[in-house]
């Protein structure tokens, strides 16, 4: 009797406490935390790119690829137009743009050096380099259809003579291939480049200097056929940069290969000069913006090469370009950290920031 009192009362007791468990309400669950909030967007920088005439072909890379940046970063460029090669160098020059693109580097040289086009003026040491976009393969060429294959049988011919930086490196070609390059030609003064090519086309000259990518030569080969470059060895061109140093020092050597365009013919590599197509900047031109501009051109590569068919080539081969004009630190960091700073570029920053007496 004893042992059923005992489990009665125990029975008694536990249902109790289930009662009060069960009467006891949930506890509240923990309250979250707060999301921390997002961090603020960068501060925008604003940002004047000077740009050749709109009607200039080299306008529309600038033009598309400053709003490519703009829309990826926090960039804000504005394209401006000048009037030229030597107004956008003398913008360059007075600090009144943060960037610069357009003329060959021939005209930057002028500038940087206080060439003929800027006499009795100081050298524009401030000037530096961003990054190439593009490189330029450049010689005399001339039609198939005329037999001529070499610079030396140009000697007493008619060629076109321009108003420009890239005069300089005609004439240092004919000398260096034994042609006065005054009066061992027969000198036809023509306004611009397109009209040079438009006599090429109506065989009123029989070669032309320049690039190949361009409209006016692709139009001169449409009337005139298919166009022959020149070849310029590399000793010719190394015997231009002993005659005359510092001139050529934007020149070097490289091969123009079998099939790389449609209306230029070459049957085997030919050796051609190239010079740098160079965004530019100066000293002054901040370093956090310009490692910005330059990171967003190589983090954006490919699609930086849809936007322009001159950008067709746009990759490592062209970036690693070394500049007779120092690269920009701001540049310098985004190439390095990209790991597109070669030994090559190294010697060339070097020799560049000893020939003006710069640290950086």
């Amino acid at each position: 009797m004893k042992r059923v009192i005992i489990l009665l009362v125990t029975a008694i007791l536990l249902i109790g406490v289930l009662s009060a468990c069960a009467s006891k309400p949930p506890a509240a669950a923990p309250t979250p935390a707060p999301a921390p909030a997002p961090p603020p967007p960068p501060k925008e920088i604003p940002v004047l790119f000077a740009a050749p005439p709109a009607q200039w072909q080299v306008y529309a890379i600038f033009a598309s690829t400053s709003d490519l940046v703009n829309r990826r970063t926090n960039l804000n460029i504005t394209v401006r137009s000048y009037g030229g090669a030597l107004p956008l160098v003398q913008a360059g020059i007075a600090r009144e743009v943060e960037l610069i693109g357009g003329p060959y580097m021939g005209s930057w040289m002028e500038g940087y050096l206080s060439g003929k086009d800027f006499a009795g003026k100081p050298p524009a040491t401030h000037l530096r380099s961003v990054i190439a976009y593009q490189t330029f393969l450049t010689t005399f060429y001339t039609p198939v259809k005329t037999g001529i294959k070499t610079i030396a049988e140009l000697a007493g011919k008619k060629l076109p003579h321009i108003t420009s930086a890239s005069m300089k490196w005609e004439k240092g070609l004919l000398e260096a291939y034994g042609i006065d390059p005054e009066k061992g030609v027969d000198w036809v003064q023509v306004p611009d480049s397109p009209e040079a090519g438009k006599q090429l086309g109506l065989g009123k000259v029989v070669a032309n200097y320049g690039t190949f990518r361009n409209p006016y030569t692709i139009s001169t080969a449409e009337v005139a056929g298919p166009l022959r470059p020149l070849p310029v060895e590399p000793e010719k061109l190394a015997l231009m940069k002993q005659k005359h140093p510092g001139d050529f020092d934007d020149l070097s050597t490289t091969y123009m290969q079998p099939g790389w365009l449609p209306h230029v013919q070459v049957e085997k590599a030919v050796p051609v000069m190239v010079s740098p197509g160079l965004i530019m900047a100066h000293d002054q031109s901040s370093a956090e913006m310009i490692y910005i501009y330059t990171k967003a051109w190589l983090d954006n590569a490919e699609a930086m090469k849809g936007l322009h068919n001159s950008l067709a080539d746009f990759g490592p081969d062209v970036v690693k370009t070394p500049s007779p004009i120092p690269y920009h630190e701001g540049a310098v960091k985004a190439l390095k950290e990209a790991g597109m700073w070669t030994p090559a570029m190294e010697d060339s920053q070097k020799a560049a920031l000893q020939k003006i007496g710069a640290t950086k």
